[in-house]
């Protein structure tokens, strides 16, 4: 038995990426709302539940993707640009702060793929030796 599983960090990922399907479904200004909203829900379908359907299932969900954004169906919000001084005070605020996500990912990153693996508590491994890297990813990002 495991405590955290790949499979975990999957679900995480899709429940983020099926907020983001409702998000462009509900934006009446997005220029390719129903393409964009169905993109992002089937990818967010794979990934919750990739595991448990059939692969041609998840196969063809593939190819719709592939068709949406080859029809040019998925495209990125309309933003307001906001003016350079207002963006300039934003980054003075913030200062380095936005740099230390880039760092800490990669080193929990390594960490973790060493690591993990190792820790066991009885019979119950942390992790799987073979997903040590992919799950140090996932804690990495959502602690990054």
């Amino acid at each position: 038995m495991t405590l955290l599983t790949l499979e975990f960090f999957l679900v995480v990922a899709g429940l983020y990426l099926a907020a983001m399907a409702v998000q462009v479904a509900v934006d009446r200004t997005h220029p390719k709302r129903l393409g964009s909203s169905v993109f992002w829900a089937l990818l967010a379908l794979v990934f919750v539940a990739g595991k448990h359907l059939p692969p041609v299932v998840v196969g063809y969900a593939v190819l719709a993707m592939a068709v949406l954004a080859g029809a040019r169906q998925v495209a990125a919000p309309r933003r307001e640009e906001r003016p350079a001084a207002e963006r300039a005070a934003e980054a003075e605020q913030l200062g380095n702060r936005l740099l230390w996500p880039v760092v800490a990912i990669p080193v929990l990153v390594i960490l973790g793929g060493i690591g993990l693996e190792r820790v066991r508590f009885g019979d119950v491994r942390l992790v799987e030796p073979r997903h040590a890297t992919q799950v140090a990813l996932g804690l990495a990002c959502l602690v990054g």
